[in-house]
């Protein structure tokens, strides 16, 4: 019996993080995977600081592998059916701290400069 199907909201348990994207455990059978491109319109330096392994999370379904039991996810439609729904919304209010992640390039370009350095032991 199909159990979830393309445009459903659903709930899962982040069970992996992957620098391409964020495995979901929908149920005992079902995992997804949310790609990168569908976490954000905006760009995404560390998926590690937007979800944590064990989180429950709310996302849709946006197709489905019936075969394979495995799901594309997003929270970028989500995000965008809430803002659709409610225009009082906001990333806040969705367990996501935007508050550095998603400030434009220009304004963090100093940070991103200081941690190539750090990371090549130049600083």
């Amino acid at each position: 019996m199909k159990k979830y199907y393309p445009g459903n909201i659903v709930r899962g348990k982040v069970i992996g993080i992957k620098p391409y994207g964020v495995f979901v455990n929908l149920d005992n059978e079902t995992i997804g995977l949310i790609h990168i491109s569908e976490i954000s319109d905006e760009f995404v330096p560390d998926i590690g600081k937007i979800v944590k392994i064990g989180d429950i999370i709310e996302t849709k379904i946006v197709d489905i592998d019936y075969e394979n039991n495995k799901a594309k996810l997003s929270l970028k439609a989500l995000r965008k059916r809430k803002r659709y729904k409610n225009k009082k919304y906001s990333l806040a209010e969705e367990k996501i701290n935007a508050k550095e992640e998603f400030l434009p390039i220009k304004v963090r370009i100093n940070d991103f400069v200081k941690d190539a350095k750090e990371r090549l032991g130049i600083i």
